[in-house]
């Protein structure tokens, strides 16, 4: 058991903001959205930065279909 302030997500707003995004960016992930690391990594930490966030829901992973999304939407 560890002790802590509940401040940890904080770091992916930062992380985001300053390594992964732009204003005028499309982020498309690929994490379960079920998981916390989807959740503050790839969700609100993008949100938070400005950036556009695409979100394709399937319930097979197809690594064809994933490629026509990305290069459908860039």
């Amino acid at each position: 058991m560890v002790r802590h302030d509940q401040t940890y997500p904080l770091g992916h707003i930062l992380t985001a903001r300053y390594w992964h995004a732009r204003d005028s960016d499309l982020h498309y992930t690929m994490a379960d959205t079920g998981w916390a690391k989807c959740a503050w990594g790839k969700i609100y930490g993008r949100w938070i930065a400005g950036t556009a966030i695409l979100v394709y829901d399937y319930e097979r992973f197809d690594a064809d279909r994933m490629m026509q999304m990305m290069t459908g939407y860039g």
